[in-house]
């Protein structure tokens, strides 16, 4: 596990701490719905693929990519307010915040790749380590900035269903907790739909 080690190196101890209790102590890997369906994961998916990683090489191929695209981010210009407090909120204000960014979500993809094809997974509309990833993370709760709507965690509940209808997946594996559904399934299912 040389390459998910040298990646955790250098995120904040809480994510580190996070997806350590997931690859070591078997935890549930939290993926928010959207995130899944129309968001980050199908994008890792292109940029790495979905096998799991045979060393440092991928991680090391993610990063600079994931490096790019925040630095292009946390760059952008002021013209459009809600485009960049966007930005801002998830990628940060320099390139310093930028490449932590970058940093988090390759340990996120990599974790998620490491762990085996039976690993539990909760998809949900609750924020997870992507969310983590964000430098301030306002948009992950919802709510209206700059007179533009961010989806709730809540909100996310059709999603869900419609993600576990979509994979096959049975209802009784649905439950709802303060309001927010979660469907458990694991790891193979989600590459599988992400491999579509």
């Amino acid at each position: 596990m040389g390459y998910l080690e040298s990646v955790l190196s250098r995120v904040p101890e809480p994510v580190r701490r996070s997806i350590e209790q997931i690859v070591d102590h078997g935890a549930d890997y939290p993926i928010r719905t959207h995130h899944l369906v129309m968001g980050s994961f199908p994008e890792m998916a292109r940029l790495v693929g979905l096998e799991k990683p045979g060393g440092i090489v991928q991680a090391m191929v993610l990063i600079p990519k994931l490096n790019r695209v925040a630095h292009y981010c946390a760059d952008l210009p002021k013209d459009n307010e809600f485009y960049r407090w966007y930005a801002t909120d998830v990628v940060g204000e320099n390139n310093e915040h930028a490449g932590a960014f970058a940093r988090v979500m390759a340990a996120t993809y990599l974790a998620f790749l490491h762990l085996d094809e039976d690993h539990p997974v909760v998809v949900s509309g609750n924020p997870d380590l992507v969310c983590k990833a964000c430098f301030r993370g306002e948009h992950c709760q919802g709510g209206t900035f700059l007179n533009v709507r961010q989806i709730t965690p809540s909100e996310e509940n059709s999603i869900t269903r419609i993600f576990c209808e979509g994979v096959g997946g049975d209802a009784r594996n649905l439950d709802r907790v303060d309001g927010v559904l979660r469907f458990r399934t694991d790891v193979g299912t989600v590459k599988k739909f992400l491999g579509k």
